[in-house]
């Protein structure tokens, strides 16, 4: 291993900015490096290590996989694999019902096997140990052990952008249909009453989840209006307080999906002439916390947990926040394409999507994978 101290690194297609902390991410189509902060005060200096090739998976840029490029798709992981399910193309039909998944530790992917309804729109979510989909006919729960499907109740009507979360109990859906939840141990539906605000089109809303209850975020009216929260008490919804995230210069336009919950905290955030804010259920207070710094952050694919914190991608950049009680950390990553979609598998990123360029007429449509590995601060 060659190890070099220097100020700034630049490899091909990654770079490592000063106020980095430590990350390991793909350099280049052969090599990967990690970087290290050096000392605990001089945050200039940083520890490069040329790691070995891994011709096992392509130096961490990831072979795609036999699934055809698409959009909307969602990926999860089972604890073994990841696993890429559903979305959309502009082939006829344009919704995929097929899924493919890929084992890190052997670089291979597998198909699912095929899902006993026809194409159609659905949504997955990884619940304890298997994959619950929903599609308009049935909802299914695939079981990765066996590889084998099997119908476990009654489908729900799909329209337009849907959000979906496992709370740890049930399935919850957001549809321009409404709000429901799935519980898997009855195998019954339960619809919601409306919240009273924006829904899940256009990025509008989110559906989280906090100590196993539901929470909704959208928008205070139209754009730049702000943004309002319920959370579900299993009985009606709780309006939280009002938080509008504008200042003297800037009007608050943040989307619902630039939230998430961090250390039972909820956290909205815009970008960086934007306060973050961050909701304690505890004392049923706003906080103001440090502002993100990105230039703009709905990104690529919306926050995801990763163990310590929440990771918020833009493209090239990315911003991590390890806490509430800590400041963002503003990281490089490798590129991400127009609908990358990501998961955690406890010590690193996996990303599927595409690279180029879904919804952009006839250009072309690729598929990108790859493994980034960010270690702890």
């Amino acid at each position: 291993i060659e190890t070099e101290t220097v100020m700034e690194v630049q490899y091909s297609t990654f770079s490592v900015r000063r106020g980095c902390r430590t990350l390991a991410a793909i350099c280049s189509e052969t090599h990967a490096v990690q970087i290290t902060n050096v000392g605990p005060t001089d945050e200039d200096m940083f520890r490069v290590e040329s790691l070995a090739p891994r011709p096992d998976v392509d130096a961490w840029f990831v072979d795609p996989g036999p699934l055809s490029p698409r959009g909307g798709h969602q990926v999860m992981w089972t604890g073994d694999e990841m696993i890429v399910w559903g979305g959309s193309t502009s082939d006829n039909p344009p919704n995929q019902v097929d899924g493919a998944a890929f084992r890190r530790d052997t670089s291979t992917w597998r198909p699912l096997p095929d899902v006993p309804v026809g194409p159609q729109q659905t949504v997955g979510v990884w619940a304890n140990n298997r994959m619950i989909v929903v599609s308009n006919e049935a909802t299914l729960a695939y079981d990765s052990d066996a590889d084998a499907w099997g119908t476990i109740g009654e489908g729900f009507d799909l329209s337009g952008e849907t959000l979906v979360r496992w709370t740890g109990s049930v399935v919850a859906i957001w549809t321009s249909n409404g709000i429901a939840t799935f519980t898997p141990s009855t195998g019954r539906w339960t619809v919601l009453p409306d919240p009273g605000f924006g829904g899940p089109d256009r990025g509008e809303g989110n559906l989280l989840s906090a100590d196993g209850g539901l929470i909704v975020v959208g928008r205070d009216g139209p754009v730049c209006s702000g943004r309002l929260v319920a959370r579900w008490n299993g009985v009606e919804w709780d309006l939280l307080p009002k938080v509008d995230l504008s200042t003297d210069t800037h009007a608050d336009c943040g989307s619902g999906n630039q939230s998430a919950v961090i250390d039972g905290q909820l956290v909205l955030w815009e970008d960086r002439d934007h306060p973050t804010m961050a909701f304690d259920f505890r004392s049923n207070t706003w906080n103001k916390i440090d502002t993100i710094p990105l230039s703009g952050s709905e990104g690529a694919s919306g926050a995801i947990d990763v163990g310590s914190g929440i990771l918020v991608p833009q493209h090239t950049e990315a911003a991590w926040l390890p806490s509430v009680d800590a400041n963002w950390v503003s990281l490089d990553m490798p590129g991400q394409g127009s609908d990358i979609d990501m998961t955690w598998t406890g010590d690193e990123v996996l990303m599927w999507g595409a690279a180029c360029c879904y919804g952009a007429g006839n250009a072309p449509f690729t598929i990108d994978a790859w493994r980034w590995t960010m270690l702890g601060p």
